[in-house]
């Protein structure tokens, strides 16, 4: 047997010594390691939770801006029918006021006179045409407007109006005076 020298058995233990300083470290380094992924997970675990708790919280806000808008579409509808129902009433306030206004002019004279001027059996077409539009309730055209040239026969077909007795707004709202229209005074 080789006897052991001093020098190796001493390098051996400074080598034993050296790996058992290492070993220490990575105790001490593993441990700073987990307790780093231990914090680190438990940091994780409190964002999970405030994210979950942001998350109901943006639900709740979703739910309620959902109701706040169908309240607020709601609201408009109303609004919006509202206007269209005031519109209606002043389109028929304003009909109504107009025929009101023809109602109270007065042609009786004028048409009188013309009557007497045209000859009979002439203007029977536009008569014709005209009694029937009178008597047709669902015709999409509620005026007829008939204009002319003086001497044409306007007051005539008026006249003819008159004598078959047709209700008194459709004549007065379809007929107007040159009179009146030159002056202005509808009154």
């Amino acid at each position: 047997m080789k006897p052991v020298r001093p020098n190796s058995l001493h390098d051996n233990l400074s080598k034993l010594d050296k790996i058992h300083e290492i070993e220490n470290e990575t105790h001490d380094t593993t441990k700073e390691v987990r307790q780093t992924q231990l914090e680190g997970h438990k940091t994780l675990q409190d964002g999970v939770s405030k994210l979950e708790g942001i998350s109901q919280t943006q639900t709740k806000t979703q739910r309620a801006v959902e109701e706040v808008h169908e309240t607020l579409e709601a609201g408009l509808r109303e609004v919006k029918q509202e206007v269209e129902n005031l519109k209606k009433k002043r389109t028929m306030d304003g009909a109504d006021e107009l025929l009101r206004n023809l109602a109270k002019s007065e042609f009786k004279g004028d048409i009188e006179y013309h009557a007497k001027r045209f000859q009979e059996g002439t203007r029977e077409w536009i008569f014709k045409r005209t009694d029937d539009w009178l008597d047709d309730r669902f015709s999409p055209n509620r005026v007829m407007v008939i204009s002319g040239s003086a001497g044409m026969g306007k007051l005539s077909l008026r006249s003819h109006a008159n004598e078959c007795k047709r209700p008194i707004h459709l004549q007065e709202a379809t007929f107007v005076s040159i009179t009146m229209c030159v002056t202005g005074n509808l009154s």
